[in-house]
């Protein structure tokens, strides 16, 4: 079972982030000892394409930073760093636009590192701000945007073993690199059984 949060939510400024605790790893504010992870991390192509991020945009820290809590009016995003439950850093994940008001959020921003790919980090992670989500913010939907850019379609799939159902496709919504990009929306409602049973006992 997930533990409860140890920190309070600011819902006012997001500034105060819970460190929470999944099956395979842990989620944790991030540091200042950081940020030279980060310009790795952003320096990926994979990176770059998932979230059609210009790396010229994230140059320095204060841009890295200041692009992952960005957030439209009204809500607020939380980053954490991704952990193993050893202590070893393996990437960054986020929920983007927490809204009270509609008590919604989406999308989720971050990135594994390629030497931990493939090892359920990622799913894990997910289903650990989802819950944290529902249970602790109190929302009733999350959602996640995956665009058509190479590497990105396997997040969908992955989507889908907590939960996140496809809504639709939007054609062509954006351009990358002179190319059509599509957007494929998927989301989780709080009545949905599929995140609940991720944490039943196996």
């Amino acid at each position: 079972m997930l533990p409860l949060p140890n920190e309070n939510v600011q819902p006012s400024d997001g500034a105060r982030f819970p460190l929470l605790w999944g099956r395979k790893i842990r989620l944790r504010s991030i540091a200042e000892s950081d940020l030279p992870r980060l310009r790795e991390y952003f320096q990926d192509p994979v990176m770059e394409a998932a979230h059609m991020q210009d790396r010229s945009v994230c140059g320095t820290d204060a841009e890295i930073v200041k692009w992952l809590t960005r957030a439209e009016p009204g809500t607020y995003s939380m980053t954490w760093m991704v952990d193993t439950h050893d202590g070893e850093t393996v990437g960054l994940r986020s929920l983007s636009n927490i809204n009270h008001c509609h008590r919604s959020a989406g999308p989720f921003v971050g990135y594994i590192d390629p030497a931990w790919r493939r090892k359920g980090f990622l799913v894990d992670s997910d289903m650990v701000i989802v819950r944290f989500g529902f249970e602790y913010l109190n929302l009733h939907r999350i959602w996640n945007s995956v665009r058509s850019t190479s590497g990105t379609l396997p997040i969908m799939e992955a989507g889908k073993l907590y939960g996140l159902k496809h809504e639709g496709t939007l054609r062509a919504k954006y351009w990358f690199r002179e190319q059509p990009v599509d957007e494929h929306i998927i989301s989780a409602l709080v009545t949905d059984r599929a995140w609940r049973d991720y944490w039943k006992e196996k």
